[in-house]
């Protein structure tokens, strides 16, 4: 069976790109933070150049955080200059990434396992992980983490290869692509550390001579954390990115990810706590799916566990155990902002994990390393036709889809300036105050007056929401926010 998955390498890669673009038909709309990047973007501002798009500018110029210029102000800019408000291009776009990511995950897990299953394996699991939903889903932030992913992926490659040939053109590529993973998404920091312990897996621990060549990737990461908080600022004063240091709550981070990452729905998160306790409602949300969901998840876990005897030996285990550990840490402070799409670049690590269990298993028991990887397959592949139904990145493309054209079919034309007042559907059923009536949610899915300033080409234009705020003004325009029809 080994050599007959070797022999059809190439075969079974199309089937695995096959199988990601089935399970990962993404939303074709926009939603939310994503009206809010395309107006922040500013298309229509005239540009002296395209590199004042790389600029460093601070929160009160432009009312955003983070240093995330590729993927956001650059690609947002170019792509609405020549694509207006068609989310087209953009979905292609970030699918186009993953699949970029699904190879370059399987030639950097064959290049440090020199094993071509655990390669085909780890990017099989990566390609149809669950977790993905969040990053092919939620365009604004889910793109920035993929884009900055691939950067990564190649950085770690290039400088493998620096350490098999010690020639200084890869590591010189691999810092360029080390800069333009710090231009896609902050997380990438934590890479020169990923580096150290790639180097300490290829040299061992004396590598004093080997050390000096991961300066400018640690001093580049300095700069930039020095330059997002003292200069553009960080969004401490908010809510949800409020920082808890408690090991508890850490550790509690942790968990939550992994289980993530090997395939449970995001959204178990809103059912669990405190504590353990468990939620009954979530049966409302899930029906039978979970009859499926959570007896996968058991199976693997103890597979997984019952591969950790002949894993703890080896080296290469602990290297993506660290890499998994260390790409997600930036974020395990912050409980209120937890999301899937910040696996981004841990998911390639915990893939090469369940790469070296299938080969652990193959080699004991043919039978059950299939069925180890058909359960985590079958996992993923469940989890994401539920997410289609409950994801919010999902849901709320559809909702701004059909708030839109509703909107648009009541007022074709409007007049410059306009006051357009969304008011509740009487007949919606509140889920909670938090959530509050439909003109509140929205307020969410619109972002606020953005999305609407788009539609109508009218940056003059107010919208108001019921359960925020009553238009003063003449001339409004009353429209019913629904959220189904």
């Amino acid at each position: 069976m080994a050599s007959l998955l070797r022999k059809n390498i190439w075969l079974i890669f199309i089937l695995v790109l096959f199988l990601s673009f089935y399970f990962f038909v993404p939303s074709l709309y926009f939603s939310q933070d994503d009206f809010f990047h395309l107006k922040v973007s500013n298309p229509s501002e005239p540009r002296s150049n395209l590199f004042s798009l790389f600029y460093f500018r601070s929160y009160k110029e432009t009312g955003i955080y983070f240093y995330r210029p590729i993927f956001r102000e650059f690609l947002f800019n170019i792509y609405s200059k020549f694509f207006g408000l068609n989310p087209l291009p953009f979905r292609i776009t970030q699918l186009f990434i993953h699949l970029i990511n699904i190879v370059l995950t399987y030639i950097l897990v064959v290049k440090i396992s020199k094993d071509k299953i655990v390669g085909i394996i780890a990017s099989l699991f990566f390609a149809i992980s669950a977790a993905n939903v969040g990053v092919l889903s939620y365009l604004a932030g889910g793109i920035q983490a993929s884009g900055m992913t691939m950067f990564a992926l190649l950085t770690l490659i290039l400088f493998w290869k620096f350490l098999e040939s010690g020639r200084l053109k890869y590591s010189i590529f691999s810092f360029f692509f080390y800069l333009l993973s710090l231009a896609s998404h902050e997380l990438a920091m934590t890479l020169p550390f990923i580096m150290m312990s790639l180097l300490i897996l290829k040299k061992g621990f004396e590598v004093k001579n080997r050390v000096s060549k991961l300066l400018p990737f640690f001093i580049a990461s300095l700069i930039l954390l020095l330059v997002e908080v003292f200069f553009i600022s960080l969004p401490i004063g908010e809510k949800q990115y409020g920082f808890s240091f408690s090991p508890a709550r850490i550790l509690n981070s942790y968990v939550w990810y992994f289980v993530w990452s090997l395939g449970m729905p995001e959204m178990l998160l809103d059912f669990i706590g405190p504590g353990i306790k468990f939620n009954p409602n979530l049966m409302k949300f899930w029906g039978d799916y979970f009859k499926i969901i959570f007896p996968l998840f058991i199976f693997i876990s103890l597979l997984l566990l019952i591969s950790l005897k002949n894993l703890f030996k080896q080296k290469l285990f602990w290297f993506f155990v660290f890499w998994f550990v260390v790409s997600i840490a930036p974020v395990v402070f912050l409980p209120l902002h937890r999301s899937t799409y910040y696996l981004a670049l841990s998911l390639p690590a915990l893939s090469g994990i369940i790469g070296l269990s299938f080969s652990y298993f193959y080699k004991w028991s043919k039978s059950l390393s299939y069925f180890f990887i058909i359960s985590a397959v079958a996992l993923s592949f469940v989890t994401i036709l539920l997410s289609q139904k409950t994801y919010w990145a999902i849901t709320r493309t559809r909702i701004a889809k059909r708030i839109i054209l509703d909107i648009r079919k009541e007022y074709p034309q409007i007049p410059k300036g306009a006051i357009i007042y969304i008011k509740n559907d009487p007949s919606y059923l509140k889920f909670s105050e938090e959530w509050g009536g439909t003109s509140k949610q929205a307020s969410v899915i619109l972002s606020g007056s953005d999305a609407l300033q788009l539609i109508y080409h009218d940056p003059t234009l107010k919208v108001f929401y019921e359960d925020l705020a009553i238009p003063r003004g003449v001339g409004v325009l009353p429209f019913t926010a629904k959220m189904s029809h």
